[in-house]
C-alpha cells in the first residue's frame, strides 16, 4: 500500500554508469547457487544492474534495480505511476508543505516552489508491505527522482537500506539471484569499511599502489580517482566527503579515453581499462562524477560472472 501523504527530504545520488549495456551471460553454469533466508531472482532488463520484482499488499508490482552505490531508495516516473496512479498527489502534498513552511507566500510562488521540489527529487512516498520471496519490508521510503533508472522495465533503484538489518547480502551473478543472510561465501576476502559518505570500501592496489576503492555494483566501468598513479597521499574520508558535496570545487570534463592498469585485490590480479569519472562519455550524476574524482570505483568489470558477498557482521567483502 502507499501512504497517501508525501514528505519533504533532501537526498544525494550516487550512480555511475555508461550508456552502453551488457547482455546477460547465456553460458550454462553448473555451480550451486547461493542460498539464504531469502533468495530473490533477478534479471538485467536493458542494464547490467540486477533488477528484481517486489509486490505490495494490494498486488502492485514494482521492478527495482539494486545498486550498492545508493545510500537510499529512489522511485522514478514509471514507479510513481504504478504506485499512486498519478504524480498529481505528490505535487499537491508539495504545495501543502510549502504553504505550511511559508504561510505568507503568494499562491503562484507556492506552486512554483512546489513544482521545483518535485522536479528536484525533494519529495517522496512511503510504500508498505513489499515482498520478494521470503523477504518483506514493512515500510520503505522512496525519494521521487523522475529520471533515475528511467528504463521502461525499471521503476526505481534501491541500495542496502532497502533490505534493513541483515548479516550479509550476496549477489550471485552466475545464477541471477540476490540472497539475504546466506552462508559465508568462500573466495577472495577483502576487509570492508563504511566510508563517511555511507558507502562501503575496500583496499586494492593499482599499478602497485595501495588505495581505497568504493565497492560499487553500479559502476559499469572501472573508475580511477585523480592522482591514482602518483605518490600523492589520498584525501581522508572526511576530505573526500567535503569535495563531493562542496560544489565550489570545480570538476573538469576530460576527453574520451582510458588507461590500461593492473589491479590487484587479495591474491587476484587483473589488467583492466581504467576511466576517469569526468570522461565526457561517462553518464553519471553530478555527485557520481565528483565521487569518482576522489574514490576509485570497484564494480562490474570485476564482478561479472562471479558471486560477491557484503558481510556486514564480519566487515568483509568476498569475491568468488
Amino acid at each position: 500500500m502507499i501512504k497517501k501523504t508525501a514528505y519533504c527530504c533532501l537526498c544525494i545520488i550516487m550512480l555511475v554508469s555508461c550508456s552502453s549495456v551488457q547482455k546477460k551471460n547465456a553460458e550454462p553454469d553448473t555451480t550451486v547457487p547461493a542460498s539464504g533466508r531469502a533468495v530473490i531472482p533477478f534479471s538485467y532488463c536493458k542494464t547490467y544492474l540486477p533488477v528484481f520484482t517486489v509486490t505490495d499488499s494490494s498486488g502492485i508490482k514494482l521492478s527495482l534495480a539494486f545498486d550498492s552505490g545508493f545510500t537510499y531508495c529512489a522511485i522514478n516516473k514509471n514507479g510513481l505511476k504504478k504506485a499512486t496512479g498519478s504524480s498529481k498527489k505528490l505535487l499537491e502534498n508539495a504545495i501543502d508543505y510549502c504553504k505550511q513552511q511559508n504561510p505568507g507566500l503568494g499562491e503562484n510562488l507556492v506552486k512554483r516552489n512546489a513544482a521545483a521540489m518535485v522536479k528536484q527529487g525533494r519529495m517522496g512516498i512511503t510504500v508498505y508491505e513489499l515482498h520478494a520471496d521470503k523477504f518483506s519490508a514493512s515500510s520503505t521510503v522512496f525519494h521521487y527522482e523522475p529520471e533515475t533508472a528511467a528504463y521502461d522495465s525499471v521503476d526505481g533503484i534501491v541500495g542496502f537500506s532497502f533490505f534493513g538489518d541483515c548479516k550479509n547480502i550476496t549477489i550471485d551473478y552466475r545464477h541471477s539471484v540476490i540472497c539475504i543472510d546466506s552462508d559465508t561465501l568462500a573466495g577472495t576476502i577483502l576487509p570492508m569499511e563504511k566510508e563517511p559518505i555511507g558507502l562501503y570500501a575496500a583496499k586494492i592496489t593499482i599499478n602497485g599502489r595501495e588505495q581505497t576503492a568504493l565497492i560499487d555494483t553500479g559502476a559499469q566501468k572501472f573508475i580511477v580517482r585523480h592522482g591514482y598513479n602518483t605518490d600523492i597521499p589520498e584525501l581522508t574520508g572526511e576530505q573526500k566527503q567535503d569535495f563531493i558535496y562542496n560544489k565550489k570545487q570545480h570538476v573538469w570534463v576530460s576527453l574520451p579515453g582510458y588507461k590500461t592498469v593492473t589491479v590487484k585485490y587479495g591474491s587476484v590480479e587483473h589488467k583492466v581499462h581504467a576511466y576517469r569519472s569526468d570522461n565526457i562519455l561517462i553518464h553519471a550524476s553530478v555527485y557520481g562524477k565528483r565521487t569518482g574524482c576522489v574514490y576509485n570505483l570497484f564494480g562490474w568489470p570485476f564482478f561479472k560472472g562471479r558471486c560477491i558477498q557484503f558481510d556486514f557482521m564480519n566487515k568483509k567483502f568476498v569475491i568468488s
